[in-house]
């Protein structure tokens, strides 16, 4: 498959706010969209993608079959319409779009929504045990949201992006998003900004939405060179009675005041001060708690370092972790589903699916290829698809946290009327020179020449180059044979052009 499909081409038809598009187009294709497995729905400004790949991982690793909708693509279309573990095949993908276009060329679909029909038609042919489904912008009014009854909603953290549609301010942003989050559903939201975590457990408690929330029911800290453990408070109620059971746990509160008046939790610490200094094995420690009448699980999760690379990726691994641990101790809210729970899911899967996972383009360094050959090897050369303010700090300080230091260079590239003072100003006193890209695949692409004279106004050294590869060797000119450390990012339309032309394509 080309990098975009026959069918809709992009900027076909106008995208308008709203979803009666969407529900007159699954209306014509016999409702695809309630025919599809178990989804969890995954909204947020960064880590979306992040946290799609490590559930993903750890499905697989429980042994769960799983289907995948995310976007954009970065090289190839079928990289958004994942089927059983495996990209959508040239020729299937070809007929889901082709009865689409037949049946819906009539109505002005944008390319994102035109898209998401096929892929609803995709997923409802083939069966599997879950659907982990990452929102294309928003929530509310985002193609996806046509979804009436999801497993769970997870929400990553949130922060300017997209401000024309959404709004401008944090709390306009997060009311959108948190429209995913529907009745008889969990919800995990991962660390928010204060305004934005209020309306979205405001959101969770108006419907009534059992929900693990940043900072009120879980925590995690990172153990250097080691992993990270995370700190869950539960409420009984939110999980199944198998579990319980199985677990011997009692609900009789004078067992209960029994347990916590002894000296069991200090013995929990010294078993977990224990594993954390000697072996930092994956481990699951769970105690019951009662306080002020009420009745919680305390949790305690220790994994190793995600594979995901940067230091944001521990607060996407730690958010995947709560939602796959709480997915497997469930209580079943929806008769329609045909899963109790994901009970297969325990620490080790968990831990092996966070270790194993795979997203392209992001915190990936080049190596091989047509760009990473020209690199010597005691330079680096990497490739991330930061492309906001927030997604840059988390970037920075992900590079700054890099050893051995060396000199840094940034080269940028990105959409047309984004914020680059926003993005760079994290760059400032860190990065040695700003190259200014043309994103090629970006058809509202910010020239190079633009980047480069933004950064300079910020005080940067900056430059533009007419291509990747010319951008690459004007930063190793600059470094004059010395190691240094190259990123390139500010747009994922970009990652996907890097990752063409380091294959000699483009």
């Amino acid at each position: 498959m080309a990098k975009f499909p026959h069918w809709p081409l992009p900027h076909h038809g106008r995208f308008i706010l709203g979803l009666d598009k969407m529900v007159a187009a699954v209306d014509r294709l016999r409702s695809p969209h309630l025919k599809i497995p178990p989804v969890v729905h995954v909204t947020g400004t960064n880590g979306k993608g992040s946290t799609c790949a490590n559930l993903s991982s750890i499905f697989k690793e429980s042994g769960y079959s799983w289907h995948r909708y995310t976007s954009p693509h970065l090289m190839q279309f079928n990289e958004r319409i994942v089927i059983n573990g495996q990209e959508i095949d040239d020729i299937h993908l070809f007929q889901f779009l082709e009865e689409c276009r037949m049946k819906c060329d009539d109505i002005p679909l944008s390319f994102f929504e035109g898209t998401t029909a096929a892929a609803f038609l995709a997923f409802s042919k083939y069966q599997a045990d879950v659907l982990v489904m990452e929102v294309g912008m928003g929530g509310r009014y985002d193609a996806t949201n046509i979804i009436e009854s999801p497993l769970m909603t997870i929400i990553t953290p949130i922060s300017f992006d997209h401000t024309e549609y959404l709004g401008d301010t944090i709390g306009l942003i997060a009311a959108e998003k948190a429209e995913i989050i529907k009745p008889s559903c969990y919800c995990v939201i991962s660390w928010q900004l204060e305004e934005a975590m209020d309306i979205l457990v405001q959101k969770c408690e108006k419907l009534s939405v059992p929900y693990l929330a940043w900072g009120i029911n879980w925590i995690f800290k990172k153990v250097e060179n080691k992993g990270f453990i995370i700190y869950i408070k539960c409420p009984l109620e939110y999980i199944s009675e198998d579990f319980i059971y199985d677990y011997n746990i009692t609900k009789n509160k004078d067992d209960i005041d029994e347990i916590n008046n002894s000296d069991k939790n200090n013995s929990d610490k010294n078993i977990t001060q224990k594993i954390i200094d000697e072996t930092f094995l994956p481990s699951e420690n769970i105690v019951l708690r009662n306080d002020d009448n009420e009745t919680y699980l305390e949790i305690e999760l220790i994994l190793p370092r995600p594979g995901l690379i940067g230091i944001h990726q521990y607060i996407n691994a730690a958010t995947s972790a709560v939602s796959a641990w709480w997915l497997s101790k469930m209580k079943k809210l929806n008769s329609s589903y045909k899963l109790n729970n994901y009970s297969k899911i325990n620490i080790n899967n968990i831990a092996n699916g966070l270790t194993k996972a795979k997203w392209i383009g992001r915190m990936e360094r080049i190596t091989n290829g047509f760009l990473g050959k020209i690199v010597p090897q005691h330079s680096e050369l990497w490739l991330d698809g930061a492309h906001n303010p927030a997604g840059a700090e988390m970037l920075s300080a992900s590079l700054l946290d890099m050893q051995p230091q060396l000199p840094l260079y940034v080269i940028n590239g990105r959409t047309m009327q984004r914020d680059i003072k926003g993005f760079l100003q994290f760059f400032l006193g860190k990065a040695r020179m700003v190259c200014g890209v043309l994103v090629v695949s970006e058809p509202s692409g910010e020239k190079a020449e633009n980047i480069r004279d933004v950064a300079q106004e910020m005080g940067f050294i900056a430059t533009a180059a007419d291509s990747l590869l010319d951008a690459v060797k004007i930063c190793l000119a600059d470094a004059k044979g010395m190691p240094c450390r190259i990123i390139i990012c500010g747009s994922l339309y970009l990652a996907g052009d890097v990752l063409l032309a380091n294959k000699g394509i483009g």
